[in-house]
């Protein structure tokens, strides 16, 4: 198992495909207050011209419903079609203030977006990057050695709930952790997480104690760097 714990969200607004930032429809019918079918009508109205900016495409999505799941279109927004679909949009206070929003996420999108094919170029990062390889094949020996002792089989969900444990003290949420947005100094503290923990298995602390004690842990480690 791949310890990646694949995440492309940027922001809440945002997401990234194939390296590049988009928003949607239900993200900006949700956001100025209006029903996704009355922005969709916008976007036809104003297809020639948004596709000045690039191809519109209308995609099918899942909607669950109280009859189930249905499907509904919906459309990508590259910066530029978002921003001229925006300013078809009355400047009523919901939608100003989204406006700006929205600008600031594009450009945070892109600032990491080129932030990262700088790092990922770098030798320290590329060698701390490493290490979290290593930290998480410690981390599954060590718990495959540990169930070996026990009698039982180790199945990928055992690694994957170590990954889980580390992204969680991490971020505070058992959310998943795309390592290749993590700068050098975050990708340092991981690994030593990772080494850390695989000592703890070894020892056989309970999983609940373990991640106590990664807390602990890490605790001295975020003071430093405030």
């Amino acid at each position: 198992m791949s310890e990646e714990q694949q995440y492309h969200a940027t922001t809440a607004l945002i997401y990234i495909n194939h390296n590049k930032p988009f928003t949607d429809s239900l993200v900006i019918a949700e956001c100025v207050g209006l029903s996704h079918k009355q922005v969709m009508r916008l976007i036809r109205k104003h297809q020639k011209d948004l596709e000045e900016f690039g191809r519109v495409d209308f995609e099918s999505a899942p909607l669950s419903t109280k009859g189930g799941v249905q499907q509904r279109e919906i459309v990508d927004l590259s910066e530029d079609q978002a921003t001229f679909l925006m300013m078809l949009f009355k400047p009523s206070p919901i939608v100003v203030k989204f406006r700006v929003q929205l600008v600031k996420a594009f450009r945070k999108a892109l600032n990491d977006l080129e932030r990262l094919s700088k790092q990922t170029n770098e030798p320290a990062w590329v060698f701390v990057r490493d290490e979290t390889k290593v930290g998480f094949k410690w981390m599954a020996d060590s718990i495959k050695d540990q169930r070996a002792r026990q009698g039982k089989e180790t199945k990928s969900v055992h690694y994957m709930n170590e990954a889980r444990l580390i992204n969680s003290v991490m971020a505070g949420a058992y959310a998943g952790i795309n390592r290749n947005t993590l700068p050098s100094q975050d990708l340092a503290t991981m690994a030593d997480l990772q080494r850390y923990n695989a000592r703890l298995i070894a020892q056989d602390v309970p999983y609940a104690d373990r991640k106590a004690m990664l807390v602990s842990y890490l605790r001295p480690k975020l003071e430093k760097v405030a």
